[in-house]
């Protein structure tokens, strides 16, 4: 459902004319980190922010 989920907003942004879609998740996990770079996300940036550890995410829709 994630997959999908990630397809629409995909879908929608593109349709709405953004150039890029951004996400961040927390650094152990791992297996949405797999996700995303399989549907062509690329890893930007890692900080903590608030005590979490975090991935900073972008994929172009271009």
């Amino acid at each position: 459902m994630g997959k999908a989920l990630l397809q629409y907003a995909e879908s929608e942004a593109r349709r709405q004319g953004f150039g890029s879609l951004y996400l961040y998740t927390h650094e152990k996990m791992t297996e949405n980190q797999v996700l995303y770079a399989k549907i062509g996300y690329v890893e930007y940036d890692r900080r903590v922010e608030y005590g979490f550890p975090r991935i900073y995410m972008r994929k172009s829709l271009q």
